[in-house]
């Protein structure tokens, strides 16, 4: 699914610049997209959970503290392998960030 996702990426940029355009930026929007976000970049950076890990949508401070050990216990679970990006990607990413990957990959 996460090889899936990257190539919808992909193609999405080719057709993209196809029709002329000239930029292509990306961006998401959603709940629970930045729990993901935490855990690639911990995973990518070797940074403490608790380092990356932000409020989001403002959550409060015993909903982050909550937030951190989902994100700890994500990749404790996992133990994805930087080295391996699309199985981080399939491990502890969402649709999104494998099609932003793609997005970027094509364009």
């Amino acid at each position: 699914e996460a090889k899936q996702a990257i190539e919808v990426g992909i193609e999405t940029a080719r057709d993209l610049v196809a029709a002329g355009n000239k930029a292509l930026l990306t961006g998401e929007m959603g709940i629970a997209n930045t729990t993901a976000s935490a855990a690639l970049i911990s995973v990518f950076t070797g940074a403490d959970p608790a380092e990356v890990t932000g409020r989001g949508t403002g959550i409060n401070d015993e909903t982050l503290v909550r937030k951190t050990e989902v994100v700890r216990r994500a990749l404790e679970l996992h133990q994805p392998d930087p080295a391996d990006p699309i199985g981080v990607l399939a491990a502890i990413g969402g649709f999104e960030h494998a099609a932003m990957v793609g997005l970027l990959l094509g364009g």
